[in-house]
């Protein structure tokens, strides 16, 4: 039984849409999953109210999570924008992507989710009640 408004790990969906991961264990992927929710709230009190586009973050979050896995399993890392590459000795060279936190720049998945996500990042005025104050100045209300 889960709780109302909390996303539920869904193997199938997640594996529709990021086919590269269909042969990834299910059991894994769950485990992916959780540490995705450790970086975006999946609870009913979540910023993103909307079940349906928490779903899609947090997937986006768990795609990220598990192409870090693979790259650093398989050692194959380079973070950045490839900006010139050699094939003779092979070398390759990349830059940080200016305006966007490094961990964020490291797959398409996390780079869709930093997109997706910028108007939670903006900061949001609530303006408070007013106090009252009563008909006028303090002095024309008739004594302390």
């Amino acid at each position: 039984m889960s709780d109302p408004g909390v996303v539920v790990f869904d193997f199938a969906t997640f594996a529709a849409r990021y086919p590269e991961f269909a042969s990834l264990d299910p059991a894994l992927a769950l485990l992916y999953f959780g540490e995705a929710t450790i970086i975006l709230n999946n609870t009913g009190s979540s910023q993103v109210s909307d079940l349906a586009q928490r779903a899609s973050l947090l997937n986006m979050l768990t795609a990220h999570i598990a192409r870090l896995a693979s790259m650093a399993a398989t050692g194959g890392v380079v973070f950045g924008r490839i900006t010139s590459a050699s094939e003779g000795s092979v070398s390759v060279t990349a830059e940080a992507i200016q305006g966007i936190p490094a961990w964020y720049a490291q797959t398409a998945y996390e780079l869709a989710y930093y997109n997706a996500t910028q108007a939670y990042r903006s900061a949001r005025w609530v303006p408070g009640r007013q106090p009252y104050l009563g008909t006028g100045p303090f002095w024309l209300r008739g004594g302390w």
